[in-house]
């Protein structure tokens, strides 16, 4: 037989130069076909980065409606009583510290569904000089006298709550004391839960404001002196239904009242608040 002759042209000697030297430079490497697929999975498994939690993030309204409120009321111990309530020394879980407060309950026929009821905050009063049982006296007793159960709280860090006092404007704490106060009274079988309203003043009026975004099914919330813009002698009381396009029941809260001029505004005011607009206590 003849042999038979293999020729190759210009270009296929140029391809033939190339492999020889990609095949001599991954022999001197120790670069194998085994070790470059290895090398390929270790290039996809990358971390992706994590977004920086950014400063006050725990008191954005995200935030405070994905963390629970659920609380009780522990033993009650009479404190006070005359003809129309009785006010009880108790206290609440939040945070897992417990939260002391005023406890007033109105004497009488208990409405079929419970009382309606109030979440009293305190304004800024220097925690080292607070004591449960002193101040807001006259707004409890005219509130329970018109039958609602009142739960005036002391903020942590306040008299003889547990926690530090970490203000109103820079923490989330004292909107989560507030809103498990809250909680406590749904769970309390003596009040109706569907009629627990919120009651804010000065500093706590930008506390209850901020707990009612966290719960807008809140179903009133009143907000007296909130602690900006203030004038001498002029009470501002807030609810800002404007803002949301929302009609106001009680006009008498988008005005700056002149309590100087104005007339047993307290009672009048309360009356409406009570049995006036669109709420059904």
């Amino acid at each position: 037989m003849g042999k038979t002759a293999f020729r190759l042209n210009k270009p296929g000697l140029v391809i033939l130069f190339f492999i020889g030297i990609l095949i001599t430079t991954l022999s001197i490497y120790g670069i194998g076909a085994n070790k470059l697929t290895s090398v390929i999975p270790k290039i996809k498994n990358v971390v992706s980065p994590t977004p920086t939690p950014f400063p006050f993030s725990e008191m954005t309204i995200p935030a405070m409606r994905s963390r629970g409120y659920d609380s009780k009321l522990n033993e009650l111990s009479k404190y006070s009583e005359n003809s129309s309530y009785t006010s009880y020394l108790t206290s609440y879980g939040s945070d897992g510290f417990k939260i002391n407060g005023l406890l007033t309950i109105p004497k009488g026929n208990k409405p079929t569904d419970g009382y309606p009821a109030v979440v009293f905050v305190h304004g800024y009063i220097a925690p080292t000089i607070y004591k449960t049982t002193e101040r807001y006296g006259d707004y409890v007793n005219y509130l329970a006298r018109n039958g609602f159960v009142v739960f005036k709280i002391d903020l942590r860090g306040h008299g003889d709550s547990e926690g530090d006092a970490s203000g109103a404007y820079y923490s989330a704490d004292y909107v989560v004391d507030t809103l498990n106060a809250y909680s406590a009274l749904q769970n309390f079988d003596v009040v109706n839960p569907k009629t627990i309203g919120l009651w804010g003043h000065s500093m706590s009026g930008n506390v209850v404001f901020r707990a009612f975004t966290v719960k807008p099914e809140i179903p009133a919330v009143v907000i007296g002196e909130e602690g900006r813009g203030r004038e001498r002698g002029v009470l501002p009381v807030q609810l800002l239904p404007a803002q949301y396009r929302v009609e106001n029941p009680f006009p008498w809260m988008s005005e700056a009242i002149d309590l100087s001029k104005e007339k047993n505004f307290f009672e009048t005011r309360v009356t409406e608040y009570q049995v006036g607009g669109q709420l059904e206590w």
